[in-house]
């Protein structure tokens, strides 16, 4: 088996092309394959679980089970795609997902009998097999799913991803919720916010401390001097 990256200006000639693609919307994660030199198409919806990475191992699945059942006479076969990340996972020593180490064992059983390369081609760079692949793929991310979920095996991404998504969720609900304290902290900051953290912790120390005191009201102004029964005058020098 051949395994090389290439422009999308790839002879393809000879043999049977085939075209895969995945795609994932808030409606779920959707897989495709287009066989070029046979008409066939195929979309499918892998539910809202599945990740773009798991779509794309499974699209290999799919045209492999093809070319296995069709029986085709063609010597060579020409497999592209625009996953850089499946490709390193199919030629990696060692490989933990289940789901990788069955692409590699089927795409091993179809080199017995054909010539197969695989390509690379950039997305979105003009190649019409890849364009449909494209499309197809993100009607299949919005289509219903049947069965029971989720379909594949649930990765450490995806649970770390909800976890982080959940704790983010309810941060929101208890910071803008009822309460009695924090009133100046809860007026001047809406809510986390990824942007003005990076920015906070790009200062010195001392910076630091002087925007935290202001946003908190816990700094040496009067107000806060006065409330803490510091000071007997809480209105500021003019």
């Amino acid at each position: 088996m051949q395994s090389q990256c290439s422009a999308h200006h790839i002879s393809l000639q000879l043999g049977l092309v085939w075209f895969t693609d995945g795609s994932r919307t808030a409606e779920g994660t959707g897989v495709e394959v287009y066989g070029q030199s046979v008409d066939r198409r195929l979309s499918t919806s892998l539910g809202k679980h599945a990740t773009l990475f798991q779509a794309e191992l499974y699209a290999k699945l799919a045209y492999v089970h093809e070319i296995e059942t069709q029986d085709r006479p063609e010597k060579y076969v020409s497999i592209c795609y625009d996953s850089q990340a499946a490709l390193k996972a199919r030629q990696a020593a060692k490989t933990t997902p289940p789901l990788v180490r069955q692409c590699q064992q089927m795409l091993n059983n179809i080199c017995t009998l054909h010539n197969v390369g695989l390509y690379r081609v950039p997305g979105h760079a003009g190649a019409r097999g890849n364009e449909i692949a494209d499309k197809l793929a993100r009607d299949g991310s919005v289509q219903q799913f049947v069965g029971s979920e989720p379909f594949l095996g649930v990765s450490r991404q995806n649970i770390r991803g909800k976890i982080k998504c959940w704790m983010e969720k309810q941060h929101l609900v208890l910071w803008c919720g009822p309460c009695g304290t924090q009133r100046q902290a809860r007026e001047l900051i809406s809510g986390p916010d990824l942007a003005t953290r990076a920015r906070l912790l790009s200062f010195n120390r001392t910076q630091f401390s002087v925007v935290i005191g202001l946003l908190t009201g816990h700094n040496t102004l009067r107000r806060h001097l006065y409330t803490m029964g510091l000071s007997n005058n809480p209105t500021c020098r003019k």
